[in-house]
């Protein structure tokens, strides 16, 4: 999610469990552009990131994330 230029998700366990402290490192392409640990519910964010495409990953689980601002964002992302 894009919130005010923050890239902002949530890291659980296998039953939907949030995990507190797991890093989560954010790249865009082989570029890190994050390494932050999530809070006590599981929530991460990574502050000013810009519209594209991102990867993130917290130990073994990668997830890709195509993220937009308001603007430009397609309907079906609002």
């Amino acid at each position: 999610v894009l919130i005010d230029g923050a890239f902002t998700g949530r890291v659980v366990d296998h039953t939907g469990t949030p995990l507190k402290g797991k890093q989560v490192v954010v790249k865009q392409g082989d570029k890190e552009i994050a390494r932050v640990s999530t809070n006590e519910k599981g929530v991460f964010t990574v502050p000013k990131v810009r519209p594209g495409n991102y990867v993130a990953q917290a130990d073994n689980t990668v997830g890709n994330f195509r993220v937009w601002n308001e603007q430009v964002a397609p309907e079906t992302a609002k």
